[in-house]
């Protein structure tokens, strides 16, 4: 495996990449622009034991679903406060997402799915049975997706499903899926879809689909497995994950971009930075403010900042970090084990 010259510089030599400082894309050091200015702190909530997503529709509507001891966890902050609110699911929760405040789709193990009227939670049945729904997105109230990492037998392969304002119903993927992770799109017609580890060799580890069929996208080889993918337009797309070092037991958290035309090469990821496992979430409120966050295999969380021009490493100190959203870039959320819930705000 051949290493940039900019990455030995970081790094010395191969042995000592158990002690990585791989920096995003190698940018020099008078080129990494303004350090994010937000302050993270933790924010007390009813106890569980995991929260894997969160989403909302404004700083005062905001909604984070997870696990305890009894079952699929759901909380609501208020704009003051973080509630417990029954979920009535004993399987875990891993991802949600509404077209409004009173439209959120909650997903989760054992193909649960959970649908918010705007007064209480309710379970809908899709007909259709699989091992776990990991991510839910869509444009519309009539134009949603939820993913699945499929069944066995081993390896798993992935699986889309797609609700039309009715009905939920399993999309024809012409290819064996990996088992998907994160999705989401600028329009009917644009949609992302990314997935990890697993898959049937020579996998696509990320699907697109144009309005009409789902298809594998070339680039992203199968020693990156993603879990997050966001972007501001179609032609500014982030994928985040773990990138696996050929002929090594080493991982290590990756971003690849999509400029419209293709993604950056996984070979050495173009933005391959400081993490030692891998990047659970990534979102963003432009294009000059996007966050990543996720765990360097330690326990601890860590949070990286992309301010335009390069990404920087945000030191919390904090459990593992799976899920990130905001309701604007004054006003950002982190979620992950042990019930974690760190909000992003400014000074002062």
């Amino acid at each position: 495996m051949k290493i940039p010259q900019c990455v030995i510089a970081k790094i010395g030599w191969i042995p000592r990449l158990l002690t990585p400082w791989i920096l995003a894309g190698c940018h020099p050091a008078d080129s990494t622009g303004p350090l994010s200015t937000l302050v993270w702190s933790s924010v007390s909530s009813p106890p569980t034991q995991y929260l894997y997503g969160i989403w909302g529709t404004s700083a005062s509507d905001v909604w984070a679903v997870g696990r305890d001891y009894n079952g699929g966890t759901i909380l609501h902050y208020n704009g003051a406060t973080w509630s417990s609110v029954a979920s009535g699911t004993t399987n875990t929760l891993l991802g949600i997402w509404g077209s409004s405040a009173s439209d959120v789709w909650a997903v989760g193990g054992s193909f649960t799915i959970l649908h918010y009227n705007g007064t209480s939670w309710s379970g809908v049945s899709s007909g259709i049975n699989s091992t776990s729904l990991t991510s839910v997105w869509g444009t519309s109230a009539s134009d949603v997706w939820a993913l699945s990492v499929g069944g066995y037998p081993y390896p798993l392969s992935g699986g889309i499903l797609h609700y039309d304002g009715k009905t939920w119903s399993s999309v024809s993927v012409p290819f064996p899926a990996p088992p998907l992770r994160s999705i989401w799109g600028t329009s009917p017609s644009d949609v992302w879809a990314v997935g990890s580890g697993g898959g049937p060799g020579g996998t696509p580890m990320v699907l697109h689909y144009n309005g009409s069929v789902w298809s594998g996208v070339s680039g992203p080889d199968t020693q990156v497995g993603f879990y997050g993918v966001w972007g501001t337009s179609a032609s500014d797309v982030w994928a985040a994950g773990t990138y696996y070092v050929p002929g090594t037991i080493l991982n290590y958290g990756t971003i690849l971009h999509y400029d419209g035309r293709s993604w950056s090469s996984t070979q050495i990821p173009t933005t391959l930075i400081p993490t030692m496992y891998s990047l659970n979430s990534v979102w963003g409120t432009s294009a000059s403010d996007v966050w990543a966050v996720g765990h360097p295999g330690s326990g601890t969380g860590t949070i990286f900042h992309y301010n335009g021009i390069s990404w920087q490493s945000i030191s919390v100190g904090t459990a593992v970090l799976n899920g990130v959203w905001g309701s604007s870039a004054s006003d950002v959320w982190a979620v992950g084990d042990g019930g974690m819930i760190l909000h992003g705000s400014p000074p002062g």
